[in-house]
This record gives C-alpha cells, structure tokens and sequence, in this order.
C-alpha cells in the first residue's frame, strides 16, 4: 500500500522537478485502486476557501477606497494574484527565449 511522501510544504525542490514525490502513488496506481486518503491533505494555502477570500478582501479593498471605480474587480483579481502573473512572466520569457 502507498505510504509516500506527497505534494506537501517539505516536499524538496529536487522531488518536485523531477516529481519524484508522485511516484509511490503512480507505482500504486498501476497496481491497485487509489483510494481518496492516499492523496494526502491540502494545505490551507491551496484550498479554494482560501482562494476566495483572498480574492473577496482585494476587490473589497478597492471598492471601499475608491467606491466609484469601474476598474476595482479588475485590481482585485491582479492584486490577488499578482505573485501568480509575476511566475507566469518569467516562464514565458524563459520559453520563447
């Protein structure tokens, strides 16, 4: 039975590139049925609750500074997740290089 290390907080830079923290769960896929404990939990940082209300707090941050802003989902969305289209930048810049 599968008793790996999965996609966590300690995983090392190394397992995930080469997802060498996946493989005990792909191995017991090939032979068994996976059931829903094997994955391992989330962590807080990933869930979709988290998500949202993160997102709520930019828009509203926005909306409370300025309540007549067309343009405030649109900075809240960016604010939320501007680490996210920094990393998307550089990989495409990376790419077509």
């Amino acid at each position: 039975m599968f008793q790996g290390k999965m996609m966590r907080e300690n995983t090392t830079f190394w397992e995930k590139v080469f997802y060498s923290y996946a493989k005990p769960l792909l191995d017991s896929s090939m032979t068994q049925q996976i059931r829903f404990e094997q994955y391992g939990e989330l962590p807080d940082r990933l869930k979709v609750c988290h998500e949202a209300e993160n997102l709520e707090s930019s828009i509203q941050h926005f909306i409370k500074k300025n309540p007549q802003d067309r343009y405030a989902f649109l900075k809240g969305i960016f604010r939320a997740n501007k680490g996210a289209f920094a990393k998307f930048g550089a990989v495409r810049c990376f790419l077509t290089a």
